[in-house]
């Protein structure tokens, strides 16, 4: 009888432990730093898809940011107000721009000591938003603070500059709030001194806090669609292109090309904004501007890949204004980084190696060492087009690496040789 109530009591006192350490709460961590990128929504997205399934009791934002992207921060705010948890916001310095709607949109927020809020203007590139990016963005901010209580007036204010409150901000003046003032205006609930008296206040003192970890994915994409490198990716695969065309063969400039933009496409597709669609698109893009290539002329095929080529750049796109100020961003860039190359160092050894190919024999190399004075004026056929560089044969019989003196030349036109630079051999279309 003794040994059945002891396996009784064995049995209830190892219920009760089960009931107890499954009834302590469990917060998953959620570290926002840095700038807001399409990465960042992915991540955030994704621990709040795992706080949900697996039980936990809410989630824990620790976050210290400037901001960033609109579209990043609209993902994130969505991510929170439509989960079933409770989220927790503990400010470590920033929630600056587009932290600011994240912060908002937060159950309670408790900023440390010395923290700021607020400071939300949109932005495209230098300039202010226009109006309908500005109205759209203001009221986002008000329905984030609307939600929990908030004032709107001030929320809207962190990105209207033009917006007046007596007593709070003038006009001309953009909003921020320090951790103080945001607690004495309501737009946060708790200044404190470090994030465990923080949760002590809200009562989760003996939580246990399981922090997110961003993926190998996650960790590129982050970094792939930053709104700093993206731009310096499709600057990089434009210029390399162009450079590619322009040089014979394929050599470094091509590699470089097609590595950035498969780098820019991949960090979009891992961030969710498109799928490998975007990616036969944009090979659609870059054979038909091929077969443009081996016909003369800029014709059906040359247009027909352009308008591919842009297409894959606005279907990878959170939105067309953005595919459109990166492409803009790109190809200026692109342009003027070509200038540059071509005016300052097409005297350069090194360029030389990379631009002028040589084709033919090995012996073909006597005619690098030869003088002006012994190549200006031989004549012969262009080989490949010149675009501006390529190869011709000369009616001696040899195969010359040259450039044209300017327009692109045509394969199997007679040319003549006018200048040498080092080894750099012009010719003009006769």
């Amino acid at each position: 009888m003794k040994r059945y109530v002891s396996i009784i009591f064995l049995l209830l006192l190892f219920s009760c432990i089960s009931v107890f350490s499954f009834s302590a709460d469990t917060l998953l961590q959620i570290n926002i730093d840095k700038t807001i990128e399409p990465g960042l929504a992915s991540y955030v997205e994704r621990s709040y898809q795992v706080a949900e399934e697996e039980g936990y009791s809410g989630v824990l934002i620790v976050m210290d940011t400037p901001g960033g992207r609109i579209d990043a921060s609209l993902r994130i705010k969505n991510a929170i107000i439509r989960s079933s948890l409770p989220t927790y916001t503990y400010v470590d310095g920033q929630a600056i721009s587009a932290g600011s709607l994240i912060a908002l949109s937060s159950d309670v927020i408790g900023m440390r000591r010395g923290s700021t809020i607020g400071a939300a203007e949109p932005r495209i590139g230098q300039e202010i938003a226009d109006e309908k990016v500005m109205s759209v963005w203001k009221e986002e901010l008000a329905s984030a603070a609307e939600i929990h209580g908030r004032d709107t007036e001030i929320a809207k204010a962190f990105a209207d500059r033009e917006m007046e409150i007596p007593g709070v901000t003038t006009q001309g003046q953009i909003l921020s709030l320090t951790s103080s003032l945001a607690v004495e205006l309501g737009m946060a609930d708790h200044v404190v001194d470090s994030s465990t008296e923080f949760l002590s206040i809200v009562g989760l003192e003996e939580a246990e806090i399981v922090v997110s970890t961003l993926t190998v994915g996650e960790r590129m994409a982050r970094l792939l669609t930053n709104p700093f490198v993206a731009p310096i990716l499709l600057t990089l695969g434009i210029t390399g292109l162009i450079l590619e065309v322009m040089s014979a063969g394929f050599g470094v400039f091509g590699i470089i090309g097609i590595i950035s933009l498969a780098l820019f496409f991949l960090g979009n597709i891992a961030a969710g904004f498109s799928n490998w669609i975007v990616i036969l698109v944009f090979l659609t893009g870059l054979i038909l501007m091929a077969i443009e290539l081996v016909a003369p002329g800029f014709g059906v095929f040359g247009i027909a890949g352009l308008v591919f080529f842009i297409a894959s750049i606005v279907l990878v796109s959170p939105s067309v204004e953005v595919a459109m100020t990166s492409l803009t961003i790109a190809i200026i860039s692109s342009i003027l980084i070509t200038i540059i190359a071509f005016r300052f160092l097409k005297k350069s050894p090194l360029w030389n190696r990379l631009i002028l190919k040589r084709y033919g024999k090995p012996e073909d190399k006597e005619m690098e060492r030869k003088s002006s004075e012994e190549v200006v004026g031989l004549e012969g056929v262009t080989l490949t087009k010149l675009r501006p560089s390529g190869t011709m044969r000369l009616d001696s019989g040899e195969n010359v690496s040259v450039v044209s003196e300017g327009a692109f030349i045509d394969a199997k036109q007679k040319v003549k040789i006018i200048k040498k630079e080092g080894n750099r051999v012009v010719v003009r279309e006769m």
